[in-house]
């Protein structure tokens, strides 16, 4: 929980950058501003001085790659926006390092998530059911628990 922030009252106008620190003193988090809107680099650091996150932005929305550390600081997820919407991949991995989930989006939109299981075999692929007006037939190329592994 950051104790204290650089202007705790008013936002950042212009070019500038917030800083809040934790009870203990250290840094908790560093975000740009440009014209009272997050615009560049943020990123949050644990009271233990280790990497939480890292997010872009671009005018006030999330824009480019967000990546999310575990306790120790090492990269466990890491997502790609633009403009304010999910676009790209999304990957999550273990503890190992192993990845573990592939989410796939095109503008906001769900368009595939792949999962793998501790021994890195695929155990999930999920596609999202077509709207309407989609003239693409979404159909799961394999109905078998026992899909081939990813390695």
């Amino acid at each position: 929980m950051p104790l204290k922030t650089d202007n705790p009252k008013n936002p950042p106008s212009g070019s500038k950058v917030k800083i809040t620190y934790h009870l203990n003193g250290k840094v908790a988090s560093k975000t740009s501003y440009n014209n009272d809107k997050r615009h560049g680099m943020k990123i949050e650091w644990r009271d233990n001085g280790v990497k939480q996150y890292e997010e872009m932005w671009s005018h006030g929305e999330e824009h480019g790659l967000i990546t999310g550390c575990n306790e120790n600081g090492k990269k466990k997820w890491e997502d790609m926006w633009n403009h304010g919407k999910r676009h790209g991949i999304f990957t999550w991995q273990d503890e190992d390092g192993k990845r573990r989930q592939e989410v796939y989006h095109i503008q906001g939109k769900l368009s595939a998530r792949i999962g793998w299981d501790s021994q890195g075999n695929v155990a999930e692929v999920v596609l999202p059911k077509p709207n309407k007006e989609s003239k693409t037939k979404y159909k799961p190329r394999h109905k078998s628990k026992n899909i081939p592994s990813s390695k």
